[in-house]
């Protein structure tokens, strides 16, 4: 499996939001983002096309 994807939240951030920290770290890149239903080439073409549908091109 890939390595631990390491985010870049700030440590004030950490401080102040604590579960939203872990949530976005341990079950959105942990639980959903690793989740073997989908290669990680077509995880990746997905969240592409979300972003390119809401006008977010940069």
């Amino acid at each position: 499996m890939n390595p631990r994807v390491e985010s870049n939240f700030s440590t004030k951030m950490r401080e102040q939001v604590p579960d939203f920290v872990g949530y976005s770290e341990n079950v959105l890149f942990e639980q959903v983002w690793r989740d073997p239903t989908l290669p990680l080439r077509e995880r990746s073409l997905c969240t592409l096309s979300a972003l390119i549908s809401m006008g977010n091109t940069e």
